[in-house]
C-alpha cells in the first residue's frame, strides 16, 4: 500500500472517532484490510494511537477513575487480552482477514440497532452477569484486532460518567492494553525502524483528522452521523466477506 492511501485511511479513522468519540481502529483497519494483511498494518498503527493516548492521560490524568479501571475493567480484559495476542499470532493471512469481516458486520449491526433504540436519561448499570463476559470478550478483540474500543465505550457509557472522565479513562485503558500488543509485536519482530518511521509520519493525518472530527462534531447531528458510519462499516466488512469467498 503506497504511504498516501494509508494517510488517507488514517485520516478518516481519526475524523470519525474525533467526531463520535471512538471507532478510529475500527474503521482504519476495516479499510487497511483491502489493500494489505492485518498483521502488517496493525504494527503501524497501534504507535500512533498510543502516543495520542498518553497526550491525553497526562494532560487529563486528574479525570481519570482509577478504581473503575482496576477492579472491573482491568480483571476482565487482562484475561482475555493474551488470547487475542494468541490467536493473533496463529491465525494469518486470509484467515484473520475473514474473522474479522464477520466481526465488523457483527459489531456494527449491534451498535445501529442500539443507536436506534437509544433513549434519553441515564442507562442503568451493567449487571456483573453481562459485565465481565463483555470486558473479557473485549480484551480478545483487543488482542486480535486492537479493537475492543466499541465493548469497553458500552460499559462506560452505561456507568454514566461525565464526558472527560469518559474519554481519560478510556485512553488509560488503551495504555494499559496496548502495551501487551507492542510487546507482542516487538517480539515478532513486526515493530521495526521502518515502521516506526512510517507510524511518525502518519501523526500528520491524525492532526487533521482531529481538526475535521471537532468540526464534523460541531455541524453534523451526531446520532445521524453514528448511523451513517456504522452502516458504512458494516457494508465494508459485507464486501470485504465477499472478496474473500
Amino acid at each position: 500500500m503506497n504511504f498516501f492511501l494509508l494517510a488517507v485511511i488514517v485520516l478518516l479513522g481519526f475524523t470519525v472517532e474525533t467526531a463520535i468519540g471512538f471507532g478510529s481502529t475500527l474503521i482504519a483497519l476495516t479499510l487497511a484490510a483491502y489493500f494489505m494483511p492485518i498483521e502488517q498494518f496493525l504494527p503501524i498503527y497501534v504507535p500512533v494511537n498510543y502516543g495520542l493516548f498518553i497526550y491525553i492521560v497526562l494532560r487529563h490524568r486528574r479525570h481519570i477513575d482509577v478504581q473503575r479501571i482496576f477492579a472491573h475493567i482491568v480483571p476482565a480484559m487482562g484475561v482475555g487480552l493474551p488470547i487475542g495476542l494468541l490467536l493473533f499470532n496463529v491465525v494469518r493471512g486470509d484467515g484473520l482477514r475473514l474473522l474479522y469481516s464477520l466481526f465488523v458486520m457483527a459489531l456494527t449491526l449491534m451498535l445501529l440497532v442500539q443507536n436506534l433504540r437509544k433513549r434519553k436519561g441515564e442507562l442503568p448499570r451493567l449487571k456483573p452477569v453481562f459485565r465481565v463476559p463483555l470486558l473479557f470478550f473485549a480484551g480478545i478483540m483487543h488482542g486480535l484486532y486492537s479493537t475492543g474500543g466499541p465493548m469497553v465505550v458500552y460499559y462506560l457509557a452505561r456507568e454514566n460518567l461525565d464526558k472527560m472522565k469518559f474519554r481519560s479513562t478510556l485512553c488509560l485503558v488503551w495504555i494499559m492494553m496496548g502495551a501487551g500488543l507492542l510487546i507482542n509485536f516487538l517480539y515478532k519482530g513486526m515493530l521495526t525502524m521502518q515502521s516506526l518511521g512510517t507510524s511518525v509520519l502518519l501523526c500528520i493525518p491524525l492532526l487533521f483528522g482531529l481538526v475535521l472530527g471537532e468540526l464534523l462534531n460541531r455541524i453534523v447531528n451526531e446520532q445521524w452521523f453514528r448511523r451513517i458510519v456504522f452502516i458504512v462499516m458494516f457494508m465494508a466488512g459485507l464486501f470485504l466477506l465477499i472478496d474473500l469467498l
